[in-house]
């Protein structure tokens, strides 16, 4: 089972050479929430089924979310704005995948793996560029802001092993009798940036704010979930491995032949 969320979303304004805008207040924002969820869950055996002899290759469950949002302001002209002017990314994503294992009654099974991966992969930048005069009456932001959606505790998790599906009358469970490897990969490397760029004059009555945050996890859980009643004996089992990687890359910055602020100028 694979589940993907991916696309682009772009909000922007640009100002040609010798363009002029003037504004009230001005807002440019792409805001978003991205989801992808894979999940196996195999039925039950039937009762009487002879599975002394079975072979099951193995459960795949991936899921991945690759989405670029991006906001931005190209100002080559003249851009005055009486009040605020903000650019803003705020992204909320999570990457799932749960590979389960079955409930049944078994006598010599050798079911080879269970693989479960999860990939957090985003992008997305909200920055200023431009070689124009920009006047500001009001507060300069430029934020990236990218959180974990609400009901999840990481961006990405990956899970083999799990009971899942139904039961049948005995109820045993086992994740690997005879089997090889139970593998969980959750991974998280993200790209959020926010700047202001290039070589135009920019001046702020209020503060100036560029800022880029990111709330990240990775959790990988590769588990063999057996009930009490079973044999021990019956348990050849290889090895179980979890890995999980949080390396997102969060970036501000600022870059401009003029950038001055009555109030306080803050990049973090």
């Amino acid at each position: 089972t694979k589940a993907s969320a991916d696309g682009r979303l772009l909000a922007y304004l640009s100002i040609t050479n010798g363009g002029s805008l003037n504004a009230d207040s001005l807002t440019v924002a792409s805001d978003y929430t991205s989801k992808a969820e894979a999940e196996v869950t195999p039925g039950a055996f039937r009762q009487g089924v002879d599975i002394s002899a079975l072979e099951v290759t193995y459960n795949s469950a991936e899921a991945e979310s690759s989405l670029s949002a991006d906001a931005y302001v190209s100002n080559n002209g003249r851009l005055t704005v009486n009040k605020d002017l903000s650019v803003t990314v705020n992204g909320t994503a999570v990457s799932s995948a749960d590979a389960k294992t079955a409930a049944f009654t078994a006598g010599i099974l050798s079911l080879s793996a269970n693989h479960a991966t999860a990939v957090m992969a985003n992008s997305q930048m909200a920055y200023f560029i431009g070689s124009g005069m920009t006047s500001v009456g009001g507060m300069l932001k430029v934020e990236s802001t990218f959180g974990i959606l609400a009901g999840s505790t990481e961006t990405a998790f990956a899970r083999t092993g799990a009971p899942g599906g139904a039961r049948n009358e005995s109820g045993q469970m086992f994740s690997l009798i005879g089997g090889k490897t139970n593998t969980a990969l959750a991974e998280t490397h993200a790209v959020i940036r926010a700047y202001i760029s290039g070589t135009g004059d920019i001046y702020a009555v209020g503060d100036v704010k560029v800022h880029a945050k990111a709330e990240d996890g990775a959790e990988a859980d590769a588990g063999v979930f057996n009930s009490v009643e079973a044999s021990v004996s019956l348990l050849e089992l290889g090895a179980n491995k979890a890995v999980s990687y949080a390396y997102n890359t969060v970036e501000a910055y600022a870059a401009a032949h003029i950038l001055e602020s009555s109030g306080s100028i803050e990049i973090h």
